[in-house]
C-alpha cells in the first residue's frame, strides 16, 4: 500500500505503528493496518509527532480508525449518512459479534429507501468495511472484521437509529395488544349470542335461537380459527342450531315460492309462487284453497290489517285483490312491467 501510493512515513512512525497495532493480540491485523494506513495517508501524517497529536490516553489508533469510518460514511452522501450508520450498527450485536443480515432484513429497518440502501451497501463493500457473502435465496452482508465491532458499538454516532428500532418494536407490541383486545371483544360477543340462543331455545323461541346461533357462528368463522372460544359456548351453539325442530312443512306448489305472509289474526299463511298461484294454508300444514288467475309468476302476497282481504302482485304486470274464500274482487291493470311487491294501507282501504 505504501509503495503503490508513494506514501513514505518516517521510520520512527513505522516502528511505533508496529507496536501500536500489535498491542493486546501480539499480531498486526491486515484490516487494521489497511484502515490506519489509509487514514494516515489521507491526512498526510508521516511523522510520529503528528501521529501522537491524536493521542488521547494512548488511543491514537482508535481515533484514526474512527476517522476512517467517518470518511466512508461521508462518502455515502449526506442524505445517506443515517442509513450507513444504521447498517453498520445492525451488522453488530450486543455480544460484540458480526451477525449476517440479508438485504430484506436490512430493508425492514429502512422502509421506503431501498435504492439508497443498495448504494450505501455498495460503498461499504468497496471500502472493505462490509463483506457480501453469497447465499440462497438472498446474499448476506457481514462486517468485514471483528476488530471493527467495538468501534461501532461503543460510538453513539452509530446508534442514532436504535431508537427507531425500539419504536418499531413498541408499535408491534401496541398492534398486538390492539388485535388481542379486539379479539376479546369478538369472543365476548360470540359468548353473548351463544347464551342468548340457548335461552331463546329454552323459552320456546326456536326461530330466535336459530338466528342468534347462526350470527354467533358467522362471527366465529370470521375470526382466527385458533380463537380461544370456551368449549361450553360451542356446545351451546350446537344445541341452539340443531335443537330447532321443524313444526310443519307446507307442500303443494309446483315451482319456487317467492313470498309468504301471515294473517294479522294469526290464523292463515299465504304463499306466492312461480307456479302462477297463491295458496292459503292452516298452520297444521293443510291447504285451505288455491287462488288462480295469474298468467305469470306471483312475486308478492299480503293480508289486509283486518285479515279479511288478500292482495297479490305478479310478473304479468297486475295486482289482484281477493276475499278469503278465493273470490277475486278486482284486478288492477296499469303497470307496464312486473309488479314485485304489494301492501295494504293501515285502514285496509287501499292496496
Amino acid at each position: 500500500m505504501i509503495e503503490k501510493s508513494q506514501f513514505s512515513p518516517e521510520t520512527e512512525l513505522v516502528d511505533h505503528l508496529v507496536i501500536d497495532l500489535a498491542e493486546g493480540s501480539g499480531e498486526i491485523r491486515p484490516i487494521e493496518l489497511q484502515l490506519v494506513g489509509y487514514q494516515l495517508e489521507s491526512e498526510t501524517i508521516t511523522t510520529l509527532t503528528k501521529y501522537q497529536e491524536y493521542d488521547q490516553e494512548n488511543s491514537s489508533k482508535k481515533i484514526i480508525v474512527g476517522r476512517f469510518l467517518e470518511e466512508v460514511i461521508k462518502a455515502c452522501g449526506s442524505e445517506n449518512e443515517e442509513i450507513a450508520k444504521l447498517v453498520l450498527h445492525l451488522l453488530t450485536d450486543e455480544n460484540l459479534t458480526r451477525p449476517t443480515k440479508t438485504l430484506a432484513e436490512l430493508e425492514s429497518y429502512i422502509e421506503g429507501k431501498g435504492t439508497q440502501l443498495k448504494l450505501v451497501l455498495e460503498i461499504l463493500t468497496k471500502s472493505w468495511l462490509v463483506l457480501e457473502e453469497p447465499g440462497f435465496p438472498y446474499d448476506n452482508y457481514r462486517l468485514a472484521h471483528d476488530y471493527l465491532v467495538p468501534f461501532i458499538r461503543q460510538d453513539e454516532k452509530f446508534n442514532l437509529r436504535e431508537e427507531l428500532k425500539q419504536t418499531k418494536e413498541e408499535l408491534r407490541q401496541a398492534l398486538y395488544q390492539e388485535r388481542w383486545a379486539k379479539k376479546q371483544v369478538e369472543i365476548a360477543e360470540i359468548e353473548t349470542l351463544s347464551l342468548l340462543a340457548i335461552n331463546q331455545l329454552l323459552s320456546g323461541d326456536q326461530l330466535g335461537a336459530a338466528v342468534a346461533g347462526v350470527k354467533a357462528c358467522k362471527h366465529w368463522l370470521e375470526m382466527d380459527k385458533h380463537a380461544d372460544i370456551d368449549p361450553s359456548n360451542i356446545e351451546k351453539l350446537r344445541q341452539a342450531i340443531y335443537g330447532v325442530k321443524e313444526l310443519n312443512r307446507f307442500e303443494g306448489h309446483n315451482a319456487g315460492v317467492w313470498d309468504v305472509s301471515f294473517s294479522p289474526d294469526g290464523k292463515i299463511l299465504a304463499s306466492a309462487s312461480a307456479d302462477e298461484t297463491v295458496k292459503l294454508w292452516r298452520f297444521d300444514g293443510s291447504e285451505i284453497r288455491t287462488l288462480n288467475g295469474y298468467s305469470d309468476w306471483v312475486w308478492s302476497v299480503a293480508f289486509s290489517p283486518d285479515s279479511q282481504l288478500i292482495a297479490s302482485a305478479s310478473d304479468d304486470n297486475t295486482v289482484k285483490l281477493w276475499k278469503l274464500d278465493g273470490t277475486e274482487i278486482q284486478t288492477f291493470i296499469g303497470h307496464n312491467a312486473s309488479v314485485k311487491s304489494v301492501s295494504f294501507s293501515p285502514d285496509s282501504s287501499f292496496a
